[in-house]
């Protein structure tokens, strides 16, 4: 409860990741906390309760404890119910109770289940106030990840199979040169480019790492590299295999 109290209050506080099998030894000096027990002390609400409790959060009289069943209530949505306590409750804790990452959970969620996912969490849960964030973006975020995954001939932003050729960057450099403006100002991405610039290949690899790092913590990095140090193909690769556990409405 320290933690929440103070992650409330806006302290950022270091917790080193967990590997999705086993907990890693914390790191010195990191606050050791037990996820499962964490997870397990909030208490678990039906629908009917969670709209009592959504009206008080509204109402700015909701005190930490009843912040955290709401959370738990929401994230139990993200998550397939198949995937075991022990997982669950490292998700929650590391993920959708830090603000910093919460928001991955939530674009990998709209992603595997496309746009009524995300009217889904908007009609639901921001228009209590409850998810706060600069959500206007989200919908036109996702448009654009759908949109590059198909130009990359990926299945989804955590999609660490499929090796990118070369040859599907430079056949759509001219694609991410016309959006650059937009997917800097949507992304909140730095320009690093002004109307001089000559875009080429480099400059849209690095376009490209951004936007996936910023939706949903994804590396984008060379694969195969030949003789002359020159990638011929990339990959993503995930710290954390979330996509495997959030859930899929059929």
């Amino acid at each position: 409860m320290v933690y929440f109290y103070l992650n409330e209050c806006g302290y950022e506080i270091s917790f080193s990741l967990f590997d999705i099998e086993k907990k890693v030894t914390p790191e010195k000096n990191i606050v050791n906390i037990n996820e499962l027990d964490f997870y397990n002390n909030i208490l678990s609400i039906e629908p009917t309760q969670h709209k009592e409790i959504l009206n008080v959060i509204a109402s700015g009289n909701a005190d930490l404890n009843t912040k955290l069943i709401s959370k738990k209530f929401v994230f139990k949505h993200f998550i397939s119910n198949d995937v075991s306590d022990d997982i669950k409750s490292k998700i929650f804790y590391h993920f959708f109770h830090n603000e910093f990452q919460k928001y991955i959970l939530l674009n990998l969620f709209t992603e595997k289940n496309n746009n009524d996912a995300y009217k889904f969490v908007i009609d639901d849960f921001f228009k209590a106030n409850f998810l706060i964030e600069q959500n206007k973006m989200r919908g036109l975020k996702f448009d654009y990840i759908l949109q590059i995954n198909k130009l990359l001939g990926i299945k989804h932003s955590h999609d660490t199979d499929t090796i990118i050729d070369v040859k599907l960057i430079n056949d759509n450099i001219q694609w991410f040169t016309d959006n650059l403006q937009n997917i800097n100002h949507i992304f909140s991405l730095v320009n690093t480019v002004n109307k001089n610039t000559v875009i080429n290949k480099l400059i849209i690899v690095r376009l490209i790492k951004k936007i996936y790092s910023s939706w949903s913590n994804s590396n984008f990095i060379p694969n195969t590299i030949d003789r002359n140090k020159i990638s011929i193909n990339y990959k993503l690769t995930v710290d954390t295999p979330l996509w495997t556990f959030v859930k899929h409405n059929i």
